[in-house]
């Protein structure tokens, strides 16, 4: 379990790739347990991917130009 303080700034998430033959799945979920976001074999795929998360404030830029970037609304 990782506790990620996002009030000042966002956070990046790296995975590593998968091989195909196994699942992972990372939940996202905020204080009250509420599950907003996945990252893993069924919502993401098995390739390395880096992952963005922000707080509800949530204006900041993406630090780098990634597709794979994911911003919690």
């Amino acid at each position: 379990m990782v506790q990620m303080d996002l009030r000042a700034e966002p956070m990046v998430l790296c995975v590593p790739a998968i091989d195909k033959s196994r699942y992972y799945s990372v939940q996202l979920t905020d204080l009250y347990t509420f599950n907003y976001g996945y990252i893993g074999t069924r919502a993401t795929g098995t390739d390395a991917g880096c992952y963005m998360v922000t707080g509800r404030a949530g204006k900041a830029r993406r630090p780098w130009d990634r597709q794979d970037l994911q911003q919690r609304d």
